[in-house]
């Protein structure tokens, strides 16, 4: 479901350049409008979501806080890098909220904050809710 919303990774790569990553966009456009418009309420109400996405932009946030403020040069990079990395970190969501609504829909299992944390096995609790 990520690349069919165009949310998979993208290199820009060739021989020796090294250039910087993005999302591929060869993908449905409304889908893609419709989770990115889905994240944004889930980052403050979802806890599992808002500790993916603190855990994703607490380096770079606290880069920007300890630039020196003598130095606007260097200040204005790392609060850009620290913007450029927030965004990233709200693709990564996206994607991470449209492979939980795959897992629900394919699996038929209901929502487990757990399995979504990463912090039980998806198998495990699906033995457990047929054995009961």
């Amino acid at each position: 479901m990520v690349k069919h919303a165009g949310l998979s990774p993208s290199d820009n790569a060739s021989g020796a350049f090294d250039g910087e990553a993005h999302i591929s966009r060869r993908g449905r456009p409304g889908l893609r409008l419709t989770v990115w418009r889905a994240v944004w309420p889930m980052l403050i109400h979802n806890p599992v979501m808002a500790a993916k996405y603190a855990a994703m932009t607490q380096p770079a946030d606290q880069a920007a806080a300890d630039a020196p403020a003598g130095s606007s040069g260097h200040a204005t990079s790392a609060a850009a890098a620290a913007r450029r990395r927030r965004a990233k970190a709200r693709v990564a969501c996206a994607a991470a909220l449209l492979r939980w609504i795959y897992c629900i829909v394919v699996h038929g299992t209901s929502w487990d904050a757990d399995v979504a944390a990463g912090r039980k096995d998806h198998q495990a609790a699906g033995r457990h809710l047929e054995a009961a």
